[in-house]
């Protein structure tokens, strides 16, 4: 990946969240993700890569994926979009919501 633009991604990521996975096995997403950062398409686009529409997809792997997650919630947070249905609470506990 071409450093300039690794160095653009931790300006807006930071150095702590550089999705080094993402870098090193999908340089072309990183470039687009780069390329889109700040607009509301970059949302779209990152939705279109962690959601199956067609069906046959085989997916990324948990640890990508999780970048790829980091990468939306930072980028939400920027843009001021609403949380994701998919977001973490730290405050929602699974059995208590599962509870009856």
């Amino acid at each position: 990946m071409d450093s300039k633009l690794q160095a653009q991604l931790a300006q807006y990521v930071g150095e702590h969240n550089l999705p080094h996975l993402l870098i090193e096995q999908y340089p072309r997403i990183i470039e687009k993700i780069t390329l889109l950062w700040g607009s509301p398409q970059l949302a779209h686009f990152l939705n279109e890569l962690l959601f199956d529409s067609r069906g046959d997809r085989e997916g990324f792997t948990p640890q990508v994926a999780h970048e790829l997650f980091v990468i939306q919630q930072i980028h939400d947070e920027l843009i001021g979009a609403d949380t994701p249905i998919w977001s973490y609470d730290a405050s929602v506990r699974t059995e208590a919501a599962f509870k009856k």
